[in-house]
């Protein structure tokens, strides 16, 4: 038993090391240019105990995506599920903004490549898209039914707040406006929060 244990703890361990050498070949290189033998490298492994772990490059990315993607949303549901709106609101920001900071670099280079791999953008979709999404439409139909908040249409509010919170910090995150630099994320949150919520209560 203790023999089995040990074997499944190394085994993770070489998947966490090679998992974290894709993030950084990705990040760097894209997922096209990158190729197994540099991220072997990054994770200080031979190129062949990649395929122990992975059948390809792209199952690589699928389990990486798997990895980082919605633990974080499922737990300020279940943790926060009574919370007033703008307080949820800012929770969703928060957590998002951490993901950004953790794996933009990442995640702007598999940005670059879904318009031209369906297969990827349904991947990406699936996998950091959509939890945040579908916990803020269920959000918002609660509060709707509630009397918190006005009748809206859950789905278009929902993304247009998360595309809205990904995309203001992802341009920060890339520094390509200089104007960026005067922006604090606690401003962003505010407008952000600001905004929505002029727009949801009841006239």
């Amino acid at each position: 038993m203790a023999i089995a244990k040990f074997k499944s703890t190394v085994s993770d361990m070489w998947r966490e090391r090679i998992l974290t050498g894709a993030a950084q070949g990705f990040a760097e290189k894209g997922f096209n240019k990158s190729t197994t033998k540099q991220i072997a490298a990054a994770a200080g492994v031979g190129e062949g105990t990649i395929y122990n772990y992975f059948k390809n490059k792209r199952e690589l990315l699928y389990a990486l995506l798997e990895e980082i993607s919605s633990e974080p949303i499922k737990n300020i549901h279940v943790n926060n599920p009574q919370t007033e709106p703008a307080e949820f609101l800012k929770l969703i920001i928060e957590d998002r903004v951490q993901f950004i900071q953790s794996y933009g670099n990442l995640f702007s280079s598999i940005i670059a490549e879904v318009f031209v791999d369906p297969e990827l953008r349904e991947e990406l979709y699936t996998k950091i898209f959509k939890p945040s999404y579908t916990l803020l439409e269920k959000y918002l139909e609660n509060q709707i039914k509630l009397g918190t908040i006005r009748s809206v249409n859950p789905m278009i509010i929902g993304n247009g707040f998360i595309g809205a919170v990904l995309l203001n910090n992802l341009f920060m995150h890339l520094e390509q406006d200089q104007n960026t630099e005067k922006i604090s994320q606690d401003e962003i949150t505010e407008e952000l929060i600001t905004w929505f919520m002029s727009g949801l209560k009841i006239k």
